[in-house]
């Protein structure tokens, strides 16, 4: 789908329209970007303490959750 092109109120300001999937995956990847930086992980899952988090996420996967996303950025 070709990007189409319109000026809002402003006719100095030329904004890009995007297909709404294309609005959708771009939203998802700032979503996974911040996630991939923050060290807040747990609290946005729902768990009111990283360090409860961390105990299940070792209990339940085997492995910290630093160490999990090092091995599976290797194997991105």
């Amino acid at each position: 789908m070709t990007p189409c092109y319109r000026y809002e109120n402003d006719p100095g300001i030329l904004v890009m329209r995007q297909s709404p999937l294309d609005y959708i995956n771009q939203y998802r990847l700032q979503v996974a970007a911040s996630l991939l930086l923050s060290t807040d992980i747990s609290t946005r899952c729902g768990f009111n303490h990283h360090s409860y988090f961390a105990k299940l996420f070792v209990r339940s996967m085997g492995c910290s959750p630093s160490a999990y996303r090092r091995e599976n950025a290797r194997a991105s």
